[in-house]
């Protein structure tokens, strides 16, 4: 399986090509494919789905899961994954979803100092 994009109807997506076929990704596909993690149906999805997207985003929407996701849990690498964002030239927003069933109180500060670490301003 590797990424591409295609165009839909209502705009350009993210997609995987398999035996010749587009397969469109969405949800936890997506967030598999910029991890480099395996999709929920087990295929490896690499790393170059960020970076064929980076040149476009305007705003990256990051999750954490401390606790466990309700779903499924993926384990981010933020710093890595900001680094392909920097590359291409990102300037947006980065906004966080915390889906772990820890307490939120708790896990939303951890999961921004996560964010402002890999995200934040560089010397």
């Amino acid at each position: 399986m590797r990424l591409c994009t295609y165009r839909a109807r209502d705009g350009s997506r993210l997609g995987a090509v398999e035996d010749g076929t587009v397969v469109p990704l969405a949800g936890a596909d997506v967030a598999a494919a910029l991890d480099g993690a395996p999709a929920p149906d087990g295929d490896p999805v690499p790393l170059e789905g960020l970076e064929l997207l980076a040149p476009h985003a305007v705003i990256v929407q990051a999750k954490t899961y401390y606790g466990g996701g309700e779903w499924y849990t993926l384990d981010l690498d933020y710093p890595r994954i900001a680094s392909i964002l920097r590359k291409a030239g990102f300037a947006g927003w980065v906004s966080l979803e915390m889906e772990g069933k820890q307490d939120p109180l708790v896990a939303v500060p951890k999961s921004y100092d996560v964010l402002r670490q890999a995200f934040g301003p560089r010397p």
